[in-house]
């Protein structure tokens, strides 16, 4: 779970408060990383809020990439990094 953000920047982004957001997280970039009440992140609680302009503002860019590795990785390896392959022996059964 997500640690919680400030009530301040909480407040601010349901006041649709785009500068104000902007400067809290100037002033404290790791706050991008918390989450909502109820442990959402904070680009969804924005949405949910009804403040979507505020989104971009929130968002990290290494959970950007995060989420590009995750889709390459499925993509290029579609039966996982470990296949039931390499646990075969080769030649056969040696009993």
């Amino acid at each position: 779970m997500l640690p919680r953000a400030s009530d301040a920047l909480l407040e601010l982004i349901r006041a649709h408060d785009t500068a104000g957001v902007d400067a809290m997280l100037d002033a404290d970039p790791v706050q991008r990383t918390h989450g909502g009440p109820g442990g959402e992140t904070l680009v969804l609680y924005a949405c949910y809020t009804g403040a979507p302009d505020v989104a971009p503002l929130l968002r990290d860019g290494r959970t950007i990439i995060y989420g590009i590795l995750i889709v390459l990785v499925v993509v290029v390896f579609p039966q996982g990094l470990i296949t039931p392959n390499l646990f075969r022996r080769k030649g056969g059964d040696k009993t």
